[in-house]
């Protein structure tokens, strides 16, 4: 069934980086050359659609081992004796934060200027406990998990907070319920694999700090097979090991990025409003020309907040 929607002043698309270019590109508006592939006729030529894609990076393989259980053992969270805990007063495991209890910004020797290029995040969960897998484990990083499974530990993680690669955003189909394909392009400028190496250095030299000693730390076993043609922890060995095992913490930006009309790649303008259409705006991550250094979620509310004063100020409400 196909339904029509008219709007009396102007749309406002807002599906965020990674289906906003998507939404755009099957309307006829992206890179001519890619549009005319999947047979969508061109409304407007914006070559910049759906490209700049950028990401943060995670990398959990500081992973220590410790000698007695101070975490959340997954059992204990999922109980009905917490539910009843937290309900009753609001205490508990299910008081827990979440899967960084504490969070630090630091700057590595690759940082192009004072701002951090590297986080580092604090979880005291058992080491290959379900309450910390983020969901977007492989099942490989899971199998290289399984012999430490059920160990008492805890783990830092390592951000890359300014990555320098970019990728992209391309449709599979001109079938809008074909999902595109993502390529973030992780590690293509060589620099921020040695940022990563280094923030994973500053997470190794966290977890031997002093006021672990007591709980007997340890960087846990070995558990990269795929990482064993290196000398142990030298760069490369670390530097494969934060490709094996590093993955996305669903931060999208740039693919629809704001800019001048001067710029051939920007989509949209100042105003938020899309190159060359006339009554369309787009607000969410995906105007970011560049990725922000932390998460993404209190810039996200104020581009929204900030598209709605613009749109206010548009149509003198």
């Amino acid at each position: 069934m196909t339904r029509t929607v008219k709007a009396r002043r102007e749309v406002v698309l807002s599906a965020g980086s990674i289906n906003t270019p998507k939404i755009l590109m099957l309307s006829g508006i992206g890179d001519p050359q890619h549009l005319s592939k999947h047979g969508i006729p061109v409304i407007r030529s914006l070559p910049g659609v759906g490209q700049n894609l950028q990401d943060h990076i995670v990398s959990r393989v500081a992973m220590f081992t410790i000698d007695r259980q101070v975490g959340v053992p997954r059992d204990t969270l999922n109980s009905v004796e917490s539910g009843i805990q937290w309900i009753a007063n609001g205490s508990g495991p299910l008081g827990w934060v979440g899967v960084a209890e504490a969070v630090g910004f630091v700057k590595t020797k690759y940082a192009l200027d004072d701002w951090p290029d590297i986080e580092v995040g604090f979880s005291s969960v058992p080491i290959n406990n379900g309450a910390a897998d983020p969901g977007t484990y492989t099942q490989e990083m899971k199998d290289m998990l399984n012999p430490l499974s059920g160990a008492n530990g805890f783990s830092i993680s390592t951000v890359l907070l300014r990555p320098r690669s970019s990728g992209y955003i391309t449709l599979q189909s001109a079938d809008p319920y074909v999902d595109p394909l993502i390529e973030p392009s992780y590690y293509t400028h060589p620099d921020d694999l040695k940022t990563m190496i280094e923030g994973l250095k500053m997470s190794l030299r966290l977890g031997y700090a002093s006021g672990f000693k007591e709980y007997e730390a340890q960087l846990a076993p070995e558990v990269y097979p795929q990482c064993k043609q290196y000398p142990l922890y030298t760069d490369e060995y670390w530097g494969c090991c934060n490709q094996v095992f590093g993955t996305t913490i669903f931060h999208p930006v740039g693919t629809a990025k704001m800019g001048s009309a001067h710029d051939p790649m920007a989509v949209v303008d100042p105003q938020l409003r899309v190159h060359g259409i006339l009554r369309l705006r787009v607000a969410d991550a995906s105007i970011m020309p560049k990725l922000v250094s932390g998460n993404t979620n209190a810039p996200c509310i104020m581009i929204g907040e900030k598209a709605s004063d613009l749109i206010k100020s548009s149509w003198n409400m």
